[in-house]
């Protein structure tokens, strides 16, 4: 028992130490936390101030933790403790101005606020290994330990948490979805980073060894470097020379998945380097000695293969940075082999160039793909005699190629959201509604296999007299329900009806009524996405509605929501949800 006091003691003090001193990233987290709650109380959805204010506090906590490495490594560059918070607070309130710029947060942007938190984490990592600081691997070990604690504390404590709050909602007192989501948030946005940091140690020089030492002696990091981490790489290097060889053998160009798995190889081989370089085995210096060489020609023959499709694809934002990896990996790897460099911090600083260099015009990811992906599309709209004085001219009968490609082009490029600056290309132009008659084909041929996903919402129905009808029913079919059949019984008089509704297969939803003797009328719902297979069109805010009439029955249906998910040439087999209300009138 008393070791267990002394263990909460330890970890309670921890917890306190790490909020002294890293009571600016901990504020911020805080706040963040305190926004996502209020969210969740008022079931609001995050509006743009939100993600703004989101951004703010999620970058702001990651420049106070780098402001506070700093000031650790540096202590004679602050003249006044007070001036690292005066920055800290100077970023935040920059930060959140030149957000405000920003009317629309897009997937390009998204990606740009990932990629600058990126190079502020990598420049936090090797800031105390500068001028004779504390050896790098340590710095990078100690951070990798600390996520990798804080994550397997706070999966205990929420999975505990969440199972003492269903107890309280079986048992004692009914609870609805919100306190759930709110544990979650605290102990996920706010614990989580409070853990990690009372696990980030003051780094000093002096210490450095002591506590190299003390790191090497525990079994369980040594197992988990040495013995799984490694032995799956050098199994994943293996396999990836074993498809070199076949390239070799059978004169084949490298498949376009190579750059994916070459990239995911080297983060994963570079981290477990860094990491391999506190725990002195046989097997982490003899993985030190092999990796460097082993990952240059894959690497070579990632810049080969992406060249490739390059050619043939022109730039997008996946292939840019693929090749940008490929490049950073190239580089670092060649130096580890030459041994050029003593410290291995120069990886971190690296990282966060190269991240850097793909935020910055004309150069960025996006601008260069950009370019690329327009330059290409206008080559094939001049080949094809699509495009004259900055306008285009549908042409229906274009080769089938240049069609695909431009099919696959204007996709990206809407996906990017770049269609809008294009000047020949009209305001507010939809590719799946409006490509047929801008180009003259639409925007996936027939015998295309992509997904097509039409919805259709009713904003707002329009009024019915209910009194013309008997009942009315709320229905939803959904080939994703395992349940298929709904079944009511009226009645009307003294006669007796029954209403099914059930889902004979993934597209057939069928409503039936009948009576005592007879079935009296039968309706697919499910035809009406045959029409929008063959539409190409995304319906929204529209009015909808079926009616069926018989002798002795009508029926009206008012759809309110339609999603359909399908391979054009297999669309039995997709996945189709209905919605809306159901209008019986029973005739005597």
């Amino acid at each position: 028992m008393s070791k267990i006091v002394v263990f909460f003691k330890s970890r309670a003090k921890s917890l306190i130490d790490a909020f002294r001193r890293f009571s600016a990233s901990i504020v911020f987290f805080l706040l963040s936390t305190i926004l996502a709650s209020y969210l969740i109380q008022t079931e609001n959805t995050t509006e743009i101030m939100h993600t703004r204010l989101f951004i703010v506090f999620y970058l702001s906590s990651l420049f106070a933790f780098f402001i506070q490495l700093f000031y650790e490594r540096f202590t004679s560059f602050f003249k006044k403790k007070i001036i690292p918070y005066v920055c800290i607070a100077l970023f935040a309130l920059a930060l959140f101005f030149l957000l405000l710029g920003i009317t629309k947060f897009t997937s390009p942007i998204f990606l740009r606020v990932s990629l600058f938190g990126f190079a502020l984490l990598c420049l936090t990592l090797w800031i105390p290994s500068l001028r004779g600081g504390s050896n790098f691997n340590y710095i990078a070990f100690v951070f990798f330990k600390a996520f990798f604690i804080a994550i397997i504390y706070t999966l205990v404590v929420w999975a505990g948490s969440a199972l003492i709050l269903l107890a309280i909602d079986l048992l004692l007192v009914e609870i609805d979805y919100k306190p759930y989501l709110h544990l979650m948030n605290i102990v996920w946005n706010f614990l989580a980073p409070l853990i990690f940091f009372s696990y980030i140690s003051i780094f000093n020089k002096d210490q450095d060894s002591t506590e190299i030492k003390t790191i090497q002696s525990s079994r369980f990091f040594e197992v988990l470097i040495s013995f799984i981490f490694i032995p799956l790489i050098l199994i994943y290097i293996a396999v990836l020379y074993s498809y070199l060889l076949k390239i070799l053998f059978l004169f084949s160009w490298p498949s376009g998945h190579l750059g994916p798995l070459v990239l995911g190889l080297s983060i994963a081989s570079i981290l477990v380097y860094i990491l391999s370089k506190v725990i002195d085995t046989k097997i982490t210096r003899l993985f030190q000695k092999i990796l460097p060489p082993a990952l240059i020609p894959l690497v070579l023959v990632q810049i080969f293969s992406i060249s490739i499709r390059l050619k043939a694809y022109g730039l997008t934002v996946n292939r840019y940075y693929i090749l940008l990896f490929a490049l950073f990996t190239l580089i670092s790897a060649t130096l580890l082999l030459v041994k050029k460099l003593k410290h291995d911090n120069f990886i971190a600083f690296l990282a966060a160039c190269f991240a850097i260099i793909s935020l910055i015009p004309p150069i960025d990811a996006h601008g260069v793909s950009k370019r690329s992906q327009i330059k290409r599309l206008e080559t094939y709209l001049i080949h094809e005699e699509m495009l004259e004085n900055n306008q285009i001219k549908a042409n229906k009968n274009a080769n089938e190629e240049a069609k695909k490609e431009i099919r696959e082009i204007i996709r990206y490029l809407d996906d990017q959201k770049y269609l809008e600056e294009l000047a020949y290309i009209p305001y507010g132009f939809k590719p799946h509604t409006d490509m047929e008659e801008l180009f003259g084909f639409r925007l996936y041929a027939s015998s295309d296999n992509h997904i097509s996903t039409t919805f259709v919402n009713v904003a707002s129905k329009p009024p019915v007299r209910l009194e013309s009808y008997d009942y009315l029913i709320d229905f939803s079919s959904s080939s994703r329900k395992d349940n298929s059949l709904d079944r009511y019984t009226v009645q009307k008089k003294d006669k007796s009806y029954q209403i099914e509704i059930y889902r004979e297969s993934k597209k057939n939803h069928y409503v039936r009524i009948r009576d005592e003797d007879q079935l009296l009328l039968s309706a697919n719902l499910g035809d009406i996405f045959d029409d929008l297979l063959d539409s190409d069109n995304t319906l929204r805010d529209e009015y909808l509605r079926l009616e069926i009439k018989e002798e002795t029955c009508s029926l009206l249906v008012l759809f309110s929501y339609l999603s359909m998910s399908a391979y054009r040439d297999k669309p039995e087999d997709g996945d189709y949800t209905i919605k809306g209300f159901l209008l019986f009138q029973l005739e005597e």
